[in-house]
């Protein structure tokens, strides 16, 4: 689509690729618009010239995702910085590495980790369920921490490079942009995407798509298990006795975890409405914070302004007008008010 795009525009559409395929040289054929830069990102984007646009949709680890964004933007004409999508900045790989080749990158880059297993919501480690990579790339051991994920890298590079603003729509997997804060589209741009950003009910929304392909997955996962058993006892000609509790456990562990995750879910919502209750609390206390900053600087004043006419009352008492009258007030005291006997 977005070679086409670029044929009808006489646009320009580089994409790097480490291992290109027949299939797609094949498509590339038929798109002379589209120009195919083999090789690994970031290394070959210096021998791309600078472009409006980026989609980073690779490697998604932190090592690899921060020298893209560091690259693109050290090449990038000061005035007019280019708009860099990414995906993948949300569950699994927001906050969790993944590698395509880890051998191919710095071993201190590296975090410890495994092809085998898969990752699930909310369990920071790996599990034998979940999504699962079967081998086609590496999962880190562990969720989370420094230096970790897309979203991670996207964060770091916001906090030295404050030219650049950021938006994410967290759907199917997580979608960021980053634009220049002073690119002419930007106001049309926050205009479409600041309703979407980081909205909870989208969030909401992500958490079922991915609860529900978890559960199909484990679906699958126990017919075919189900269906390799049954070919095992006719092979031997004869029924396993095993078969019905082995296809009955298989069936109860997809319902657990399809009950775990729903679980999840809503333990998720849970959270999300005590965050909201945390927010207006704290915007109350902040409310009742500014209020008593009033009242104190209100009575500072007035404290102020007493001690003004002690000072002033302390003044007249020491003044030579006040002890040359002395002796006429002690005479008004001694006569007492008037009309008394």
């Amino acid at each position: 689509v977005l070679g086409e795009w670029a044929n009808a525009r006489e646009a320009c559409v580089y994409t790097v690729e480490p291992a290109p395929s027949q299939s797609l040289l094949d498509l590339l054929s038929d798109l002379p618009a589209v120009r195919l830069v083999p090789g690994r990102s970031p290394e070959c984007l210096a021998d791309i010239e600078p472009c409006d646009a980026y989609v980073i949709d690779g490697d998604h680890n932190y090592h690899t995702v921060t020298g893209e964004l560091a690259a693109i933007a050290a090449q990038a004409d000061p005035s007019r910085l280019p708009m860099i999508v990414l995906h993948d900045v949300a569950w699994p790989w927001g906050r969790r590495d993944s590698y395509y080749a880890p051998e191919l990158l710095p071993e201190s880059a590296v975090r410890e980790f495994a092809f085998a297993g898969g990752v699930s919501p909310g369990i920071p480690g790996l599990v034998d369920y979940g999504v699962v990579q079967a081998g086609a790339w590496a999962a880190a051991a562990h969720e989370g921490g420094p230096r970790n994920g897309v979203q991670t890298a996207v964060d770091d590079f916001l906090a030295v490079d404050d030219r650049f603003a950021y938006c994410s729509v967290p759907l199917v997997f997580g979608l960021g942009f980053l634009y220049a804060r002073t690119a002419p589209y930007s106001a049309a741009l926050e205009g479409l995407l600041n309703p979407l950003h980081d909205h909870p009910v989208l969030r909401r929304v992500e958490e079922n798509r991915v609860t529900l392909i978890l559960a199909a997955q484990e679906a699958q996962r126990s017919a075919v298990y189900s269906a390799s058993i049954s070919g095992h006892d006719r092979d031997a000609g004869h029924e396993d006795p095993r078969h019905a509790e082995l296809l009955d456990m298989a069936a109860r562990s997809a319902a657990e975890v399809a009950r775990l995750q729903q679980q999840r879910v809503r333990l998720a919502r849970g959270l999300e409405a005590v965050r909201v209750d945390r927010d207006r609390i704290g915007l109350s206390l902040l409310k009742a914070e500014q209020s008593a900053a009033v009242r104190d600087r209100e009575l500072a004043h007035l404290e102020g302004t007493v001690a003004q006419r002690d000072e002033t009352i302390a003044a007249l008492v020491g003044s030579r007008s006040w002890n040359a009258t002395a002796w006429l007030r002690r005479l008004r005291r001694a006569a007492g008010p008037r009309g008394s006997a």
